[in-house]
């Protein structure tokens, strides 16, 4: 029986990620080939590459990490980067695995979308609401272009 299930991806395969981000980036009409804070997922301790797996399969992303915006005061973690492969998706493996991430990270969360990528806007809302019914939504931030959902993932 095949397992959903993640984990940190190794240093090794660094290269092979940076394949999948620059994929994922440039789904969402981001061209710049180069992702700032890259390296630090690999160097800095509060920044977590995770890849998503179904079996043995890769399925996905996530890069995560405990840079919020609205949570700045408590320990919170944060999404920065979540993505199913095109040829996973519908399979519910997206929401399978972010109550997973939201479970085993055990924080208060901050997953931020951009204005412009309203399918992720909607995936989120839903994933959330039905992970966390009572969470917080803000859309008008100064350091940010879009949706804020805050929520505590210790109830669950």
């Amino acid at each position: 029986m095949e397992i959903l299930h993640f984990q940190k991806i190794p240093l090794e395969e660094k290269e092979e990620f940076e394949t999948h981000l620059l994929t994922y980036l440039n789904e969402l009409g981001i061209t710049d080939n180069e992702y700032t804070y890259l390296d630090s997922y690999w160097l800095e301790k509060n920044r977590t590459p995770i890849y998503f797996y179904f079996g043995k399969r890769k399925i996905g992303f996530a890069l995560i990490n405990d840079y919020c915006l609205i949570q700045k005061e408590e320990p919170a973690r944060s999404i920065a980067e979540f993505y199913i492969f095109e040829n996973e998706r519908r399979n519910h493996f997206g929401k399978k695995i972010a109550f997973q991430i939201f479970k085993s990270f055990g924080k208060n969360w901050e997953v931020r979308t951009i204005k412009e990528n309203k399918n992720s806007e909607l995936f989120w809302e839903n994933v959330i609401l039905e992970y966390a019914p009572t969470f917080s939504k803000k859309s008008n931030h100064l350091e940010w272009k879009g949706l804020i959902f805050t929520f505590n993932s210790k109830s669950k």
